[in-house]
């Protein structure tokens, strides 16, 4: 019997030899939580907790972790089964370690519960190591995340798999509607084929550029300019990936853009301001050189000129200086009519017909002119001012330039699908040759037939053709340049609606004009 003990005793204390070596804490607890065994790696982490212990075998119930609002011991008395949780233990020194704990019940032949057993492993290391890693992918993803640069991931089928929220932002499409789709699908159909040829290059390893300047659809249909910067690598499970970085450039192409059209319209002004500075020196020096004629001659002959010839003189001076103020008149409406504020309205254009046609009435009168009114007109949006100025423009060149006696013909259609007019003057004049027709709208030209042949400053037209874009409308010339069939001016102005033709009822009513 007492060999048999002792049998007993030694492979008890070579298997807490063997215990002793384990990497981890093994332990044995009665069932209220006792320790009736711990091997050397438990008894060391039972002390980080009771430091002024020696020997806490058979004194102390072991802290069992709470699982599901029960402890360790009640979960495996309760289920039979290997239990395995990780929790925070905590040490004298007010840090705590990280476990990994596994028990199980164990019971007698009869089922009885008997204790219950179990091995704990530190992995407060490698938990820290996950933390921080965790950590980190978290920094990264919300850099990603939130970059100022589209970010966009696609595998090796052209599908997308990842984009941040910047590319979202670009693209003006969620999460889900993205995810899964091939990125062919957001380029746009000029650029989507060359683009795929490009990628599919890149996954095989050829030497491209990595950089391209494009366009992409967005969802509402809008055009967004952007570069994107491709590169290719290779995932540790061997699947290739594209990760493009997006920039959206569309406010630098439009800034781009603004600023060519403003040097394109400063050289038109410097152009412009070179034609006005001759129009001014010879439309002005011409009359002013008669003005000096007429006052050198009166001051030098009045004593001796007969009162019939100093009248003469006198009326000379006036008409030139009238036909002066006339060319100076048309350069400022010139000048205005480019950037001066103006106030569109529904215009009543009989009244407006009248009241040229009144203005007219000497040189209508002197040239036995004929002049058609249609009784009705469609109602247009514009500047009445401005538009009198293109009907008296138009009517008078088609009476002095026209046939003899000249014939002109008013009249008005609306232009499909409705929300332009286009007014128009005919003339039986001799019409205008085809090649200059071209640039009888431009400022300090002046052309033949329907168009001021001589005397004029050449600015009438262009005047008209400024008033007339600067009320988003356009000017055009019809004519077959041959001698008896005339010519046609017109200008479309933006068609009045229902609701404007009320406001100008209302503002007749109240008597505002």
């Amino acid at each position: 019997m007492e060999a048999s003990s002792e049998t007993t005793r030694i492979e008890s204390a070579s298997l807490m030899a063997l215990l002793d070596y384990l990497p981890v804490a093994v332990y044995r607890v009665t069932l209220d939580g006792k320790l009736l065994l711990a091997n050397h790696p438990m008894l060391e982490l039972l002390r980080t907790r009771h430091a002024d212990e020696e020997s806490p075998m058979g004194q102390y119930l072991l802290d069992l972790p709470i699982v599901d609002e029960q402890t360790l011991s009640e979960v495996v008395t309760m289920t039979g089964e290997v239990c395995e949780v990780e929790h925070a233990w905590p040490v004298t020194d007010g840090q705590s370690r990280r476990l990994r704990h596994s028990a199980r019940l164990v019971t007698a032949p009869t089922a009885a519960p008997l204790y219950i057993e179990g091995i704990i492993e530190d992995v407060t290391e490698h938990w820290q190591t996950i933390t921080a890693l965790r950590s980190s992918e978290e920094r990264y993803r919300s850099l990603v995340e939130h970059s100022p640069i589209g970010i966009v991931l696609i595998d090796d089928a052209a599908r997308i798999i990842y984009v941040n929220e910047e590319t979202r932002n670009i693209l003006g499409y969620s999460q889900a509607e993205i995810i899964g789709h091939p990125f062919t699908e957001f380029l746009h159909p000029e650029v989507a084929s060359l683009l795929y040829e490009r990628y599919v290059r890149h996954q095989r390893g050829e030497n491209l550029p990595t950089r391209y300047e494009t366009i992409l659809a967005r969802k509402d249909g809008q055009i967004r300019h952007v570069v994107l910067e491709a590169s290719v690598y290779r995932e540790s499970t061997g699947d290739i990936r594209t990760i493009v970085q997006v920039v959206d450039i569309s406010e630098r192409i439009e800034a781009e853009r603004a600023l060519r059209d403003r040097a394109h319209e400063l050289e038109l002004r410097n152009a412009e301001l070179n034609a006005f500075a001759d129009s001014v020196a010879h439309d002005l020096r011409s009359p002013l050189a008669t003005i000096i004629g007429f006052a050198e001659l009166l001051k030098e002959q009045w004593q001796t000129l007969e009162s019939d010839d100093i009248q003469r003189s006198f009326n000379a001076m006036l008409s030139v200086a009238r036909k002066m103020n006339s060319i100076i008149d048309a350069l400022l409406l010139f000048a205005r009519a480019r950037e001066a504020p103006v106030i569109t309205r529904p215009i009543a254009m009989a009244p407006l017909i009248k009241s040229v046609l009144q203005r007219l009435q000497s040189l209508i009168q002197a040239q036995h002119a004929t002049i058609h009114v249609p009784e009705h007109w469609p109602m247009a949006i514009g500047y009445a001012p401005w538009v009198e100025e293109v009907w008296a423009n138009y009517i008078s060149n088609a009476i002095r330039y026209g046939g003899r006696p000249p014939v002109v013909e008013l009249g008005a259609e609306i232009v499909p699908p409705g929300d332009l007019i286009r007014f128009w003057v005919r003339d039986n004049g001799d019409g205008i040759p085809k090649e200059k027709q071209s640039r009888l709208f431009e400022a300090f030209v002046v052309g033949s037939g329907s168009a001021p042949a001589s005397g004029g400053s050449g600015l009438g037209l262009a005047i008209v053709k400024r008033i007339v874009e600067r009320l988003n409308g356009t000017v055009s010339v019809e004519s077959s340049g041959k001698p008896g069939e005339g010519s046609t001016f017109s200008f479309t102005l933006p068609a009045a609606t229902i609701a404007h033709r009320e406001t100008l009822r209302a503002d007749h009513l109240t008597g505002e004009t």
